[in-house]
């Protein structure tokens, strides 16, 4: 499953718990192997187990992180599809996004005509989240403006609201596709950007 997808932080647990399930036990093997080979701990397969660590490490925090995070409820996903049917901008599902000194689970981000609307269920740091999600994807592309939403209500009204037909009417087809092609970009760098 891919970043950006619905159900991504599910799947991506089911993942990393599987990873480290089976790393633990590769772990676990490698060391008593040594021990019933050598019948003491101090050996080459003692070492070799130890370095398997960190690698499987990585994976545990990575689950940890993902632990807390939700995605939407059946409900939103469903509310959510119905305004799809009627837009050209691009929905991205369980992004989790991290800044200097925080993660963030956003649950559902829409792109279009270079705009980013996100819905944040803590509402903290809004304007933060705002003014960096604004800077790393400039770095990228081109962005007008990124709305961040704490109110599930209020995101779907200005998903909605976000009516760029007229836009699109006065600009030529050139001009069209140079605006899809930027709103790939902020897409990718989202898919990038996020866990």
């Amino acid at each position: 499953m891919d970043k950006g997808q619905y159900g991504y932080i599910r799947r991506r647990i089911q993942y990393e718990i599987v990873v480290c399930a089976v790393g633990f036990a590769i772990i676990a093997a490698i060391y008593f192997l040594g021990i019933w080979l050598y019948k003491t701990n101090r050996n080459i397969f003692t070492v070799l187990a130890i370095m398997f660590v960190l690698p499987i490490a990585k994976h545990v925090v990575a689950m940890l992180v993902l632990l807390g995070k939700k995605s939407l409820t059946p409900r939103q996903r469903q509310e959510v599809e119905e305004i799809a049917d009627n837009k050209q901008g691009k929905f991205l599902f369980d992004n989790v996004i991290s800044s200097k000194e925080k993660l963030h689970c956003f649950p559902v981000i829409y792109v279009e005509n270079r705009h980013v609307f996100v819905y944040h269920e803590k509402g903290e740091g809004k304007r933060e989240w705002e003014t960096y999600m604004t800077q790393f994807l400039s770095s990228v592309a081109l962005v007008e403006k990124v709305w961040v939403s704490s109110e599930w209500e209020e995101f779907l009204t200005r998903v909605r609201g976000a009516d760029y037909e007229k836009t699109y009417e006065k600009l030529t087809e050139l001009q069209i596709k140079d605006r899809m092609g930027n709103d790939e970009k902020i897409v990718q760098s989202i898919r990038d950007y996020s866990l």
